[in-house]
This record gives C-alpha cells, sequence and structure tokens, in this order.
C-alpha cells in the first residue's frame, strides 16, 4: 500500500469514528503514518460549521470543539474532520 493510500484509509477511519476516544486513537494511528512517510509540517485550518467562515485556534475551539471542522494540510493533502472532543485536537498541537 502507497503512502497516500495508508493515509486515506486511516483517515477514514478518523471520520469515520463514533466515540471521542476512538476518534483520538484514529488521529494518533493517522500522525504516526504521515510521520513514518515523512510527510511535511501539517498546518491547521479551522472554520466555525454554521458560518462557514475562517476561526480561530482560540479557547472557543477548546471548549466547543464539535461546533467547529478542522483542517489538516499536509503539502497539497487536505483532511477534514469534525472533532468530537477536545481529545482530538491535542495531538495536532503538541509542542
Amino acid at each position: 500500500m502507497t503512502h497516500d493510500a495508508a493515509a486515506d484509509t486511516a483517515w477514514a477511519r478518523v471520520t469515520t469514528a463514533t466515540t471521542a476516544a476512538q476518534q483520538r486513537q484514529e488521529i494518533d494511528a493517522f500522525l504516526a503514518i504521515q510521520q513514518q512517510g515523512g510527510a511535511p509540517p501539517v498546518m491547521v485550518d479551522v472554520t466555525k460549521r454554521d458560518e462557514g467562515a475562517p476561526a480561530p485556534i482560540d479557547d472557543a475551539l477548546w471548549q466547543n470543539p464539535q461546533d467547529y471542522e478542522v483542517s489538516l494540510r499536509y503539502g497539497e493533502r487536505r483532511y477534514r474532520f469534525v472533532p468530537l472532543s477536545r481529545s482530538s485536537l491535542e495531538p495536532l498541537f503538541r509542542e
């Protein structure tokens, strides 16, 4: 399986997760595949779901993550999801 195919398969599991714990586990697995494949640094964009407008990465996102759509970009590839909880955001913003 190619790196892109493996990443796409892993991402499908992120977007079909039904619990916050499952989504977090699948995001961790997706990020590991990206890291192993030598992907460029991830860029994160956030959109307010009810407005469709870009949103800041601030406390409102952390308090009500389900109100946002998060988009991860690796080069030209883009992956979107709605976080089920703040735990789904944590691996995206590690220092």
